[in-house]
């Protein structure tokens, strides 16, 4: 048997704010491969992602200047105050960091996050696909901030 130790979610620090501001569904980049259920959008999944996770790893970090680096980090602190956050290059970590931590919770990931609640909160989208029915965009969700753009 295997056991829930750690979840981890590695970001592309280079593409990040990209990903962050696109109104595209899952199904616009990935097509049929993509259950009805989960059509959501690209931003919808990283914020998610983001906030289950345990430990967040943001890759590339010899792709952009550390002012960035600080703001991709502030921006996960926001949305995950409680995630250890690593820094790689060609996602090179510790396997110590990410392996054998006891940092899941299931308790603290099935009630904490807002991904839970979103999934409540669906609302009609306009795409150039047609309307489709969504969780809510994380834009909507946030005040703007000044973390989010470049």
């Amino acid at each position: 048997m295997a056991r829930l130790d750690t979840t981890v979610t590695v970001l592309d620090a280079f593409n990040i704010y990209a990903n962050l501001d696109t109104a595209d569904f899952l199904s616009d980049r990935y097509g049929d491969d993509i259950v009805p259920e989960d059509e959501r959008t690209i931003s919808d999944l990283l914020v998610d992602q983001i906030e289950f996770a345990d430990v967040l790893i943001i890759n590339k970090t010899d792709m952009i200047d550390p002012p960035r680096l600080q703001r991709i980090k502030h921006l996960l602190t926001l949305l995950n105050p409680s995630a250890k956050v690593l820094e790689s290059k060609y996602s090179k970590v510790d396997v110590r960091e990410i392996i054998s931590t006891g940092r899941f919770d299931f308790l603290k990931a099935a009630s904490g996050a807002g991904w839970l609640r979103s999934l409540h909160e669906m609302t009609m989208q306009k795409t150039g696909n047609g309307d489709r029915m969504a969780p809510k965009p994380e834009t909507l969700e946030y005040a703007p901030s000044p973390f989010i753009c470049d």
